[in-house]
């Protein structure tokens, strides 16, 4: 606890005695870390809020709607609310902040759940209240407990439901009879930021409750399944006279243009929201069973995430409590971050169990897959043993190549805690094989393996082409194992074991293209695998890739090879006078075709249908512009060239290159 020092402005008393909210690790080794304890998205934000947040960039110079009109008006159409009685905020934290400060004073008390927000305490004390602690039963918020700590100064009653870190709700008809236990002139604060992962029946965010009365209001967020927490963005629907008062003491552009465009393109964007609930289900299951394989934990009932109580702890969801002083952190093995435990805020009773002051749980899974085997260890397979051995993803890695020079540089590399020159030896008790060899050597691969390949084993590859892996690879995968096709969009012109590097996939794309039939948790945990190197993950159908990629890869390659060998043809420029006037544009276009031969080789024959397709409509182009430099039509050439410009932008705005001089190419730049 801090104390004041004489001779110096004092802060307010109580203030000193709050101790601050921590967040929790956000950084390791340079591995994107996931908060699953703050459920932020693995998905990211919908990409149309992304791109409205972009655009909010051309008005910088502008103050934001102090009234967040649209975004009120796009919250108010998606559920059904009037917009007058909607507040927007900087997050659900400042509204929670505001209701403290216009309800709560000297000599006043509000109520929180044991193992509720601990924005709760702080905001309550931090406005001259006493905060008062109501126990759960089984981390569950207990309406009775709640009821008997009301007195004639309570003021106000907080409850997160569903409550993070413990993942528990109470039903519909626990909160009605919360409502109907307390006095009307005590404000109760219902916080739904969980609300879009609840799916059931018996659960409703407060909405109902809040129409009917006029001492209930409800706050949710846009951080959690909508992706946008770094937007700070959040609302509130109250009774008007609530609202009235909010709206007098808040600041006046509390929300910033950006996150108001955001916020309304997620509000409208469905098709991503469900996805995100999607996906959190099935990792739900997954992580539930996980945990349950830990000792000394108990599970509560009715959990929307998982959480458990182990010894030592009285309730968090670290996995694995550790005994680290507060602010300490460690890995367990497994690869969770978990956090430390400490005295609750205001310090621990005496008798208390000890509790987790911010129960924040666990941080990332790391390692979702027991053995991964890697057939093929060129620069993607070594790059891949690399960002395992960097940010996690399996406990141990098994080697395949056929080269005994590659076997060589393998285990110099330490690649691999176990080396094979037979395949088959490699995947015994894999869990994840990953085919790393070329396209067109991977079906007589998959066939050498179909034996060895272990119950429930998933088998992916690395190729650019994915009808024709799943049409020649696909009969060779046994029936008791799984094939999920993928394609990190990640590489260089280097190859070879030494080429490898960990942080090649990272704010890279990986396109995964599962067959019918694919169970969706298989798909999740090797999503999860390529989001733990820090890659984006897009699902879509073989056909489409194909197409997709003979556009932005295929056909670049196709017209750098052979510009390269029209320019190496001509009879009046000889080859040296080619390599020794090199200009910019054509060393990017032999940087290209410094590639692996083979593995190209492969690609234009399995992809020769979308490749051709792309192949004469750039044709069709190329002959409008013999066109109108023949005609001397400079204004087709500016026009198209200015499309083009505006294309690089947009890759070097996605994060999918750089604008240093020469495109960041520094001689120690691998990518």
């Amino acid at each position: 606890m801090t104390t004041a020092t004489p001779g110096r402005p004092q802060p307010r008393p109580g203030i000193l005695g709050i101790e601050p909210y921590v967040p929790g690790k956000s950084a390791a080794r340079g591995a994107k870390i996931y908060k699953l304890s703050s459920n932020e998205s693995p998905l990211g934000a919908s990409p149309k809020a992304v791109d409205a947040y972009r655009a909010s960039a051309a008005t910088l110079e502008r103050y934001p709607d102090g009234s967040a009109t649209a975004l009120r008006s796009a919250i108010a159409q998606r559920y059904g609310l009037s917009a007058e009685r909607i507040v927007c905020g900087a997050g659900s934290d400042e509204l929670l902040q505001l209701l403290a400060h216009a309800y709560l004073g000297e000599g006043d008390e509000a109520i929180y759940s044991q193992y509720g927000f601990l924005v709760y305490p702080i905001a309550i004390a931090s406005n001259g209240a006493k905060a008062v602690m109501a126990p759960e039963q089984k981390q569950t918020t207990d309406v009775d407990a709640i009821l008997a700590a009301v007195t004639p100064r309570t003021r106000m009653v907080f409850i997160a439901n569903p409550n993070n870190p413990t993942g528990t709700y109470i039903p519909f008809s626990e909160v009605k009879r919360l409502h109907a236990g307390l006095p009307a002139h005590v404000l109760l604060v219902l916080d739904a930021a969980y609300a879009e992962f609840v799916r059931a029946n018996d659960y409703e965010s407060g909405i109902a409750l809040v129409s009917e009365h006029e001492n209930v209001v409800m706050t949710r967020t846009f951080s959690k399944i909508f992706g946008l927490a770094a937007l700070r963005l959040g609302w509130l629907y109250g009774p008007a006279h609530v609202v009235d008062v909010l709206n007098r003491i808040r600041g006046p552009f509390n929300v910033t243009t950006g996150a108001i465009l955001a916020g309304v393109a997620a509000m409208e964007d469905q098709t991503f929201v469900d996805k995100a609930v999607a996906h959190n289900s099935t990792w739900l299951s997954w992580l539930a069973a996980e945990i349950g394989k830990l000792r000394n934990h108990r599970h509560a009932q009715r959990r929307q995430f998982p959480a458990a109580q182990f010894s030592g702890c009285e309730a968090c969801t670290c996995g694995r409590c550790l005994s680290a002083g507060p602010g300490d952190y460690r890995a367990a093995h497994g690869g969770l971050w978990a956090t430390p435990c400490a005295p609750p805020v205001g310090g621990r009773r005496r008798g208390q169990p000890r509790r987790c002051r911010r129960p924040q749980g666990i941080h990332v899974v790391t390692k979702p897959f027991e053995k991964v085997a890697i057939l093929g260890l060129g620069l993607i397979g070594s790059s891949i043993s690399h960002a395992i051995r960097a940010y996690g993803g399996a406990m141990s890695i098994s080697g395949h190549a056929k080269s005994a020079e590659t076997l060589k540089a393998a285990a110099e590399l330490k690649l691999a805690d176990t080396l094979h020159a037979s395949a088959a030896d490699a995947v015994k008790g894999a869990d994840l094989i990953i085919l790393c060899a070329p396209v067109g050597v991977c079906a007589a691969l998959a066939a050498s393996i179909k034996d060895a390949v272990a119950p429930g084993a998933i088998i992916t590859d690395v190729g650019s082409v994915k009808g024709a892996i799943i049409r020649d690879v696909g009969p060779h995968v046994p029936p008791h194992a799984y094939f999920v096709p993928g394609h990190p969009i990640a590489g260089t012109e280097q190859s070879g074991p030494r080429s490898g590097f960990a942080e090649l996939f990272q704010n890279r794309w990986c396109i995964l293209t599962p067959v019918d039939g694919t169970p969706p948790e298989r798909v999740a945990a090797l999503e999860a695998f390529w989001r733990g190197f820090g890659s984006n993950v897009e699902i879509m159908g073989a056909e489409h890739h194909d197409l997709v990629l003979a556009m932005t890869s295929h056909l670049p390659h196709l017209i750098a090879y052979n510009s390269v060998a029209t320019a190496a043809d001509l009879e009046k420029v000889t080859q040296s006078e080619v390599i020794k006037f090199s200009a910019g544009g054509f060393r990017d276009l032999t940087r290209i075709a410094a590639s692996d031969p083979t593995m190209w080789r492969d690609v234009f024959l399995n992809n020769r249908e979308a490749v051709l397709e792309m192949l004469g409509r750039f044709m069709e182009e190329m002959s409008m512009l013999q066109r109108a430099i023949r005609w001397g039509d400079g204004e087709t050439l500016f026009n198209l060239f200015s499309r083009a410009r505006e294309v690089r932008r947009g890759i070097i705005a996605a994060g999918q290159d750089t604008a240093a001089p020469n495109f960041g190419r520094t001689p120690d730049r691998k990518t």
